[in-house]
């Protein structure tokens, strides 16, 4: 039996769904090197009960954490706790998105809530430059005379 992604809205009645309440999540730029952390909101929108099996992410930048609440009557909510590093280059853009596997109780019907996320780095000055040093001329073979 394979997943139905909430998304697509192609699953049976008794598949249950679960959404994210904002279709996508586009914060503000942050700082390069910084934590951005915030909670996200899914409602059961089915008409039956729901278990939250886990959630996860797709990449290595995040973290989320499960609800507290895993089991969710039709129109309940769970706050899933979600964070992001900021990159170390400014302009760098990182797309990840924050999963939730679910399946109905009664029919035992799983699915997947997606929600993509967008988040941009900013910093005064790249981490690649800062950490440029001058290389000296006798690493090349010649003198030090123009670089004391």
């Amino acid at each position: 039996m394979g997943y139905y992604f909430s998304e697509d809205r192609r699953g049976p009645p008794e598949s249950g769904l679960l959404e994210f309440e904002t279709p996508e999540l586009r914060p503000d730029p942050q700082p390069c090197g910084t934590e951005w952390r915030t909670s996200v909101s899914c409602r059961n929108s089915g008409t039956v009960p729901l278990r939250i099996l886990q959630v996860g992410k797709s990449c290595g930048c995040t973290s989320v954490t499960p609800p507290e609440n895993r089991l969710l009557n039709p129109g309940e909510v769970a706050e899933i706790q979600f964070s992001i590093r900021a990159g170390d280059l400014a302009g760098e853009k990182s797309n990840v998105d924050v999963l939730c596997q679910y399946e109905a109780t009664e029919s035992g019907l799983k699915g997947v809530a997606r929600l993509p996320v967008e988040f941009l780095s900013v910093c005064d000055t790249p981490t690649s430059v800062r950490s440029i040093r001058p290389v000296p001329d006798s690493a090349f073979g010649g003198t030090d005379a123009q670089n004391p």
